[in-house]
């Protein structure tokens, strides 16, 4: 018993002892760290001044370079002086469109008009109708409706196509012409009642080891200026496509 009161005491004595020792530690520590932040501390050490030494006895001091005359400062202008800002100054110089018509002629639609139309019949049955339905600057819609007098009951969807009214010029050549045609005579036809002065252009084309020779009669009173169209096949077959009715 006494020897375990002798431990205990012990015991108790050295965790006051060291906590004595913790605590007194501590404080110490605390002012040796004030006493060497105090002596880490870098003093403030004001800048040297400037000082401004004179040129040596008989040297000019430097003077500041000057842009050449030719070089332009780019600023705001001089609003004192009395000398006029021009405007155009460094406006971007104005360019004009390209003109859509040039080197074009008018074509056979260039004086069409909405509701104008041309009916034409072939020898073979059909009869094809084509109206103008819109017109702009430079194209002329049509609409192009199909029937066949023996067969009332065959129905073909109508057709929309675009014309230019204005065709590049192809020389001395009316634009009117068909390609590689060449003009043969002129000859005045009645169509519709009306008697009508023709231009003839007429084409050969090789198909199927056979000559097709093709002659259009052109007139400009006619919208679409094709009055009648002529296919001769070496003789076999012949047909012959006329306007019936028109308007303009």
């Amino acid at each position: 018993m006494r020897r375990y009161r002798n431990t205990t005491v012990w015991i108790l004595v050295c965790l006051v002892a060291g906590s004595v020792l913790i605590v007194g530690c501590g404080g110490e520590d605390e002012d040796t760290n004030r006493k060497a932040r105090r002596r880490r501390r870098p003093r403030r050490v004001s800048p040297p001044a400037r000082t401004v030494t004179a040129p040596p006895a008989g040297r000019t001091p430097r003077t500041p370079r000057m842009p050449p005359e030719n070089i332009r400062l780019l600023g705001p202008p001089d609003l004192g002086s009395d000398s006029p800002i021009d405007p155009s100054e460094g406006a971007p110089t104005p360019t004009t469109a390209p003109d859509p018509l040039a080197g074009r002629v008018k074509g056979p639609w260039a004086d069409a008009k909405v509701g104008d139309y041309v009916k034409l019949k072939s020898s073979a049955g059909p009869i094809m109708t084509m109206k103008v339905v819109q017109v702009d600057d430079l194209q002329v819609s049509i609409e192009m409706t199909t029937e066949i007098p023996d067969q009332p009951d065959f129905k073909v969807p109508p057709q929309k196509m675009v014309q230019q009214r204005f065709l590049l010029k192809r020389g001395e050549e009316d634009p009117a012409a068909p390609g590689n045609s060449k003009k043969i005579g002129e000859e005045s036809i009645t169509i519709a009642g009306r008697k009508l002065d023709c231009e003839i252009y007429e084409v050969k084309t090789a198909m199927r080891g056979k000559t097709l020779i093709t002659r259009t009669y052109i007139c400009k009173d006619v919208p679409g200026w094709t009055v009648r169209i002529d296919n001769d096949s070496s003789g076999e077959m012949q047909t012959v496509t006329e306007v019936i009715e028109f308007r303009k």
